[in-house]
């Protein structure tokens, strides 16, 4: 049957592949090698994040405490993140029944101590800078099939600014001189990737080695690492998709967290969906 009524909204596909898992925090004994270099990503994108008012309102000091909170919210046991002074928990006037266990929903965080006083809302209607959502999931978003145990940014559907962001999420960690030296220059990576040259209509890398002969071949990047790889992807493998219809005054909404296995040309074999919501 036809519906000639029916109203359907744009709909809303994002890729999240470059978000911070907050269930990676967990997995870390406090005081390693991966555990400084997360809480480091963690700092870098809490720092220039924005509260309901337009303003930059965390510390490091704060930050540090909900890295803290986050640890001993899901970490499976009752001993504290101890790192950076906080027995967090144990120290508050307030009780708290931990989870001791990971995230099922991002909006779980909202229950952890530190984060609804931050001033930061779990997201906004343009899912823009300042919340949670813009920045951080819950689902293993990294790509462990291809040995990096860390969010990656799919180049070709980025713009020059959020692959210079994405970078900067790295900066001053501990983990390799190799990929600092990288970092270093995100302005200029995020500038040679993203130009389009005389009698291109636009830039779309199909693998990894198209993106880093890119930077190979820019005199700007040339003699950078080649690490690009450890960053960039040329497709994503995770979505959210929202989807939202109206008829005769009744709005009907799709929300879903999917993830896709690819075949060696790209082309997709398998979708996961990982969470389905309607309302």
């Amino acid at each position: 049957a036809d519906f000639p009524d029916v109203i359907f909204y744009t709909p809303y596909i994002r890729p999240i592949d470059h978000l911070f898992n907050l269930n990676r925090i967990r997995k870390n004994n406090p005081g390693t090698q991966q555990d400084l270099d997360l809480h480091n990503q963690f700092v870098n994108i809490l720092k220039n994040m924005k509260s309901l008012s337009g303003q930059v309102s965390l510390g490091i000091s704060s930050i540090d405490r909900i890295y803290a909170a986050l640890f001993d919210w899901t970490d499976g046991d009752q001993e504290p993140y101890e790192m950076i002074g906080i027995e967090h928990y144990q120290d508050l006037q307030t009780e708290y029944e931990i989870k001791n266990q990971k995230l099922d929903k991002l909006s779980e965080i909202l229950l952890i101590d530190g984060i609804a006083e931050s001033g930061i809302p779990l997201e906004n209607s343009q899912s823009g800078p300042g919340s949670w959502k813009n920045y951080f999931t819950v689902f293993p978003v990294e790509n462990r099939a291809d040995g990096f145990e860390q969010p990656r940014i799919n180049v070709n559907l980025a713009t020059e600014n959020e692959i210079v962001e994405f970078l900067m999420q790295f900066e001053n960690q501990a983990d390799s001189s190799t990929s600092q030296t990288f970092i270093a220059k995100a302005i200029e990576i995020g500038s040679t990737l993203k130009l389009i040259t005389s009698g291109e209509k636009g830039k779309t890398y199909h693998s990894s080695s198209e993106i880093q002969k890119s930077l190979d071949s820019s005199p700007a990047t040339s003699d950078l690492p080649v690490v690009a790889k450890q960053f960039f992807i040329p497709y994503s493998n995770w979505y959210e998709i929202n989807l939202k219809t109206e008829i005769d005054n009744v709005q009907a909404e799709v929300n879903a967290f999917v993830s896709v296995v690819r075949n060696p040309d790209h082309t997709v074999e398998k979708l996961i969906i990982h969470e389905f919501l309607l309302r």
